[in-house]
């Protein structure tokens, strides 16, 4: 007879645990507490980090053990704004040193810190597939099934006409 199943979160791999268990941010009266960044950044990371914790996927974080993620994260996105900003400026390209067009070095560092994004928000679930992979969208749906059906189990019963 084989050995019974382990209950999920006590798996090696956690990714059927209920996301719903994590913690959620909020004051108490439905509210959304935004915490505060890191460390300083500007107006437009600012931006970008209240829009993550005000999205459902924050409260599948826990601010405690993915503060470090979270900090590269707006890091890197604000490095990626300033980035962005001086291209506009000055260009995609440069005059190299024998006076060839060359590619602009910011445009590789800005490369760079985009796969670094990429990588983060792939791990926070900040896309649709990771999401999927992450089982948020499909806890989230579960959940919405679990009150349909108990909305449907509170109707009060209807005569049928013959």
């Amino acid at each position: 007879m084989p050995n019974p199943r382990k209950p999920s979160d006590r798996r090696q791999n956690r990714v059927t645990k209920d996301v719903a268990a994590l913690a959620v941010i909020d004051d108490g009266a439905g509210r959304i507490v935004v915490p505060k960044p890191p460390i300083a950044v500007n107006a437009k990371a600012r931006k970008w980090w209240d829009a993550f914790w005000r999205s459902p996927v924050a409260q599948a974080i826990a601010p405690d053990a993915d503060a470090f993620l979270l900090a590269r994260w707006i890091v890197y996105v604000q490095e990626w704004e300033e980035a962005t900003v001086t291209l506009r400026k000055e260009g995609m390209t440069v005059e190299g040193s024998t006076g060839q067009t060359t590619l602009h070095p910011l445009a590789r560092h800005r490369q760079n810190v985009e796969s670094n994004i990429f990588a983060i928000e792939r791990e926070l679930g900040l896309t649709p597939r990771a999401r999927a992979t992450l089982g948020i969208a499909v806890n989230e749906y579960k959940r919405g099934a679990a009150e349909l059906m108990g909305d449907i189990g509170n109707l009060a019963p209807v005569a049928l006409d013959d």
